[in-house]
């Protein structure tokens, strides 16, 4: 009983490092800047100079007044876009 108690707890502690380093929430951010030169809908893929992102629905789009606004409306402005894993968290405009 005592042997299979143990290779139950060390199995359990062997999966528990296996999962948590497999999580990467390194929680590193990318700023690019450039002009944003594409917008997709379909894809949710924005182009911002020659890097590719993907949008989310979480994705925040700040107009260069300071207030939120469409994407769609930022195409073709010089914008400052803030991602982790390329996954945009936001996209703002510069004035």
């Amino acid at each position: 009983m005592k042997r299979m108690l143990s290779v139950i707890l060390a199995l359990t502690l062997v999966f528990s490092v296996i999962a948590g380093t497999a999580y990467a929430g390194c929680g590193k951010k990318v700023t690019n800047n450039g002009t944003l030169t594409e917008l997709d809908s379909s894809k949710k893929i924005i182009v911002v100079g020659e890097t590719k992102l993907t949008v989310t629905p979480s994705t925040k789009a700040v107009g260069s007044d300071g207030k939120t606004t469409k994407l769609a409306n930022l195409v073709g402005k010089n914008v400052t876009v803030i991602s982790e894993h390329s996954k945009v968290d936001s996209v703002t405009a510069k004035n």
